[in-house]
């Protein structure tokens, strides 16, 4: 666990390289694939990377997941929170309500998102491509 979380952290040439080539590849799955909007993206980017980071690194460590690449692990993680302030903003006075408008995402790309599966989204991010039989 310490390994990859020392690796993401620490530098050189080719860490600076490979951090590139991921931040491309997580905001890709994010953004694309499972329509994280581009400011919500930014947003924790910029503020919740280490906590976004420590859960993908629990979550590499679980067998089941474990198949998984760094980004898509990490972009899981971002739509997870995306997800939840999504949920939260049910409650008028949560402070998620308040980020998502402060962001400019609508009523309606949360009516959207709260009208999909959020777990079944992640089930399909997670194990997309993995042949079970």
């Amino acid at each position: 666990m310490f390994g990859k979380l020392f690796r993401v952290l620490a530098g050189g040439r080719a860490g600076v390289e490979q951090n590139a080539q991921t931040a491309a590849e997580t905001r890709r799955i994010a953004i694309s694939e499972l329509q994280v909007p581009e400011a919500f993206y930014n947003e924790v980017v910029l503020t919740e990377m280490p906590e976004l980071q420590r859960t993908a690194l629990i979550a590499q460590d679980t067998q089941k997941l474990s198949h998984n690449s760094w980004p898509r692990l990490l972009a899981i993680t971002i739509y997870s929170s995306y997800q939840f302030d999504c949920q939260k903003t049910l409650d008028p006075s949560h402070y998620a309500t308040r980020r998502l408008a402060k962001l400019g995402i609508t009523p309606e790309q949360i009516k959207t998102e709260l009208a999909r599966n959020g777990k079944e989204v992640m089930r399909q991010a997670l194990y997309q491509g993995v042949d079970f039989h």
